[in-house]
């Protein structure tokens, strides 16, 4: 399907990384729709420059939020486009990257370290922690957010095969 041209669009919300091909949160939006200042969580004093580390996090957010996605389905390609062109993608985007921010500074980056599953310990002894730490490391709420349907019935957490028309498809053009 043909998305709109206008995007990927960078707002006051979200910035569109043209480099990594993914957008980003802005601070200052953060702490508008949260009420949480990240330059001000950032208070270790091994932080130097706080503003540099809460832009960090913020796209460690996005790359959690974007390899999740990327999780689901083999055409990464196709999933990019999406991502990038579909004005209902970027809202769900936003949205699940919003409840990560929280989800994360309630409980730390949960894929690194805890959230094991024990259910799956005794199924097999080669179990990856991945395996083992399941859906744990996204915020439920971002979930949600990320299994809204899109324009033209397409979804971002979709296991299937994308159906498009080549001619129509532009992997990276304009993006």
């Amino acid at each position: 399907m043909i998305y709109d041209n206008a995007y990927p669009l960078s707002a006051q919300d979200m910035t569109y990384d043209f480099d990594e091909h993914k957008y980003v949160l802005n601070l200052d939006y953060v702490r508008t729709k949260t009420g949480v200042d990240l330059v001000l969580r950032m208070n270790s004093p091994y932080i130097v420059d706080k503003t540099t580390a809460a832009n960090s996090f913020l796209r460690t957010v996005s790359e959690q939020i974007y390899a999740y996605v990327y999780s689901y389905n083999l055409d990464n390609d196709y999933q990019e486009y999406l991502m990038a062109k579909s004005p209902l993608a970027r809202e769900a985007l936003r949205s699940a990257m919003l409840a990560q921010i929280g989800y994360i500074l309630r409980n730390g980056k949960i894929d690194e370290y805890v959230g094991i599953n024990l259910d799956y310990v005794n199924t097999s002894a080669n179990t990856s922690l991945d395996d083992l730490r399941g859906q744990r490391s996204i915020h439920p709420q971002a979930l949600q957010s990320l299994r809204r349907t899109l324009e033209y019935g397409d979804k971002l957490l979709y296991n299937g095969e994308y159906w498009y028309n080549e001619s129509e498809f532009s992997f990276r053009s304009g993006y």
